[in-house]
């Protein structure tokens, strides 16, 4: 009898289960607005979210459309008669000169810029907005768009070691030498990093052009400690000839004598 007994009191005594369940309904009830407007926040939330994405996705495959579109044009040919002529292909438009088929096409890659900003096919139409503007000979141009690219890009990113490339030679091609000495310096950064030795090599070559040979040495000096294997290792040994690699020594070998004579001098 006491075991039924000890049952059935248990049973009389309330499930603690049950009881948090009743209090949660009762302060739901009590909070019932609060609940309603958090649960549609939340919808809100992530209806937003959702059409954002949608957006982006959406605005991103116009954009590739646009791109696929550019491309298409770099297939045309100039139209019979016109300077280049070739033979037309089906369904591409041919052009009277190879200037407006260029400016047709960067016009094309212009619109995917506008289209997707900050998507990845839009640097890439960067790039070729900015390589159309060189083909045209709109230097100053040209130079604005590899400076946007590279100000859009990580400085890992393979395209951003080309924006500075094209952006220094057209900088060197217009004798802006100190502008070309400092978009190779964006490069800089150690033996690891890719393009280091080539922007060593040339800041070394742009030094020398502007005639600042003691510089350009110092530069292939580090060129040689740091880059012990590099496919540019011809190139320095041949601007090594026209700067001098003797000088080097002896240059070495005055600092070093002048710091033997300070110590002395050192009381």
């Amino acid at each position: 009898m006491s075991e039924k007994k000890s049952r059935k009191e248990l049973l009389k005594q309330q499930d603690t289960f049950i009881v948090a369940a009743n209090q949660s309904a009762t302060w739901i009830k009590g909070h019932r607005g609060s609940v309603v407007a958090s649960g549609v926040g939340l919808l809100v939330v992530s209806v937003s979210l959702w059409a954002m994405l949608d957006h982006f996705d959406s605005r991103d495959r116009a954009a590739s459309q646009l791109y696929a579109a550019a491309l298409l044009l770099a297939d045309a040919s100039p139209s019979a008669g016109g300077a280049g002529a070739g033979e037309a292909k089906p369904n591409v438009p041919s052009f009277a000169s190879k200037d407006e088929q260029w400016k047709a096409e960067r016009d094309a890659f212009a619109k995917v810029v506008e289209r997707a900003p900050g998507s990845g096919v839009a640097n890439m139409a960067r790039f070729y907005v900015a390589d159309l503007s060189t083909k045209l000979g709109e230097t100053d141009k040209a130079i604005l768009a590899f400076d946007e690219l590279a100000s859009k890009l990580s400085e890992d990113d393979s395209l951003y070691f080309l924006a500075i490339e094209r952006g220094a030679d057209l900088r060197e091609q217009k004798a802006d030498l100190d502008g070309a000495i400092a978009e190779w310096q964006h490069l800089q950064g150690g033996s690891k990093r890719f393009y280091a030795d080539r922007a060593l090599y040339n800041l070394a070559r742009l030094h020398h052009v502007k005639g600042d040979a003691q510089k350009a040495r110092e530069l292939l000096g580090r060129f040689e400690k740091e880059f012990t294997v590099s496919s540019l290792r011809e190139d320095v040994e041949q601007l090594y000839a026209v700067v001098g690699r003797d000088e080097v020594k002896l240059e070495a070998a005055a600092t070093a004598g002048n710091a033997g004579e300070e110590k002395k001098a050192t009381p």
